[in-house]
């Protein structure tokens, strides 16, 4: 259960998909809606890549 403080914060509300990111290093935690993600993710393959970057 996230907190009602948090889920005001950030605006959580019911049923609303989310995306949990854990590192193991410092056993941090990061939650994201999935909207935001997936428009994150599209904004990041949309990207020209830059010249001279190791990918092109």
């Amino acid at each position: 259960m996230i907190p009602k403080q948090a889920r005001d914060m950030y605006q959580i509300l019911a049923g609303d998909k989310l995306i949990v990111l854990g590192e193991d290093l410092t056993k941090g935690i990061a939650i994201l809606k999935s909207d935001s993600f997936l428009e994150f993710a599209e904004m990041i393959r949309n990207t020209e890549p830059q010249e001279g970057h190791p990918y092109e």
